[in-house]
């Protein structure tokens, strides 16, 4: 009987031992993950008449081969990518053992994961290449030498994360370094940035980086060691770990991973006149022994896990610019025994899991013109036992205040 497969969902056949795959003519639908891992896979054939893939040379394509769609994990140490390509795509070369590639003249978009957990020990990424997803390069644990082309003007998240790389110069031009870029590179060194460079996510490079900022530089670098932007309106990334910070005044934004995963950091201080609106996603996120830091009550937005896992932090006070307190913001912060609401300018809401497993904390009041409380909130606040809520509240998510007295 004739195959009438139309999809096949993603991590279907991952970390399996399959080696050959054939594609029916009616599957129209392949999830990017489906062969994650599947080191033993050689070749891919698809039927001459299937309308939306076709294979050449036991590798996938899309109908008219302007995207290639995966590569056989143990097919060859070596692609000369085919001139119609103009894509390779999300997770294309995960986990295959291609050591060089060729890219083709007219190449614009690297998909997310595209040669991510490769052995390519150099790169050079064409000028014709216009957008770079998340992750391309990342887990090249060999990758040693990359060439940056003039196409993009960024890169990004995860991009070149765990190579092998010891110093790289940025071109003149690029604008931003996403979020942990090059993070968990053990033997980079040496980082040249150009002035063009005006933003970086957080934990973009490893602490240990040496930075050479050219002329007319928009980044700086405190001698606390914290880099800012040029009027320190943004706090990027914190480049050593000591037990006290002090937070300049003008600062309105701390970035994500700021101060993330620091084992000796007790100590925030901020200025009396600090203009503090946001801090970043994961922030100070499993900060132990941070216990000391009184958030200024100019700050209006928590984002996802900023306090998430700080077991030292004891109180917390919410003032009156408040407006999101986002998902895992200060879940499991198990010493947390007094959470203070001001009343807000403004309808505020609390996210899921913003206070989960907050396992000290008794009495809790929420102020007026909080209007949502998201599911497992306060779930697992097990000494949770006095609970005053408002009258502008107009939703509480399921499980809410789950697993307490």
């Amino acid at each position: 009987m004739e195959s009438v497969l139309q999809k096949i969902g993603g991590y279907c056949f991952a970390n399996t031992k399959i080696s050959s795959i054939y594609i029916p003519r009616t599957l129209t639908s392949i999830t990017a993950t489906v062969f994650q891992a599947t080191i033993t896979m050689q070749d891919i054939r698809c039927d001459p008449m299937n309308s939306k893939f076709c294979s050449q040379d036991d590798v996938l394509y899309n109908y008219d081969m302007t995207s290639i769609v995966y590569f056989p994990a143990n097919k060859s140490k070596s692609i000369v990518i085919p001139e119609s390509v103009i894509s390779v795509e999300y997770c294309c070369f995960l986990y295959s053992s291609i050591e060089t590639v060729e890219f083709p003249p007219k190449i614009k978009n690297l998909w997310g994961y595209s040669f991510s957990r490769t052995n390519l020990r150099s790169i050079t990424i064409p000028n014709s290449v216009t957008y770079m997803a998340d992750g391309v390069f990342a887990y090249c644990k060999l990758l040693n030498e990359i060439i940056f082309g003039n196409g993009v003007n960024y890169i990004s998240e995860y991009c070149f994360y765990g190579t092998n790389i010891s110093s790289i110069t940025i071109p003149y031009g690029y604008k931003k370094v996403g979020g942990n870029a090059f993070f968990d590179c053990p033997n980079l060194k040496n980082v040249i940035l150009p002035s063009t460079i005006t933003d970086m996510g957080g934990s973009a490079f490893p602490l240990t980086v040496n930075f050479t900022f050219d002329s007319g530089a928009q980044l700086t670098i405190d001698d606390q060691r914290i880099m800012f932007n040029l009027d320190k309106t943004k706090l990027i990334m914190c480049l050593n770990k000591s037990d006290s910070y002090t937070i300049p005044e003008q600062v309105q934004i701390i970035n994500e991973n700021a101060f993330k995963d620091n084992p000796i950091l007790r100590k925030i201080v901020f200025k009396s006149n600090s203009n503090l609106n946001e801090i970043g996603k994961n922030a100070f996120a499993n900060c132990l022994l941070l216990s000391s830091i009184d958030i200024p009550i100019s700050t209006s937005n928590f984002l996802d896990g900023a306090f998430s896992g700080c077991s030292s932090i004891t109180t917390v006070f919410f003032g009156k610019n408040l407006i999101s307190i986002s998902d895992n913001a200060f879940s499991y912060c198990t010493s947390l025994s007094s959470v203070i609401f001001n009343e807000c300018d403004q309808n505020a809401s609390i996210k899921i899991n913003s206070f989960r497993g907050c396992s000290s904390l008794s009495t809790l009041t929420l102020s007026a013109r909080i209007t949502r409380i998201e599911m497992y909130c306060f779930a697992d606040c097990i000494k949770l036992t006095i609970l005053n809520l408002p009258s502008t509240l107009i939703y509480i998510g399921i499980y809410a205040f789950s697993n307490n007295q």
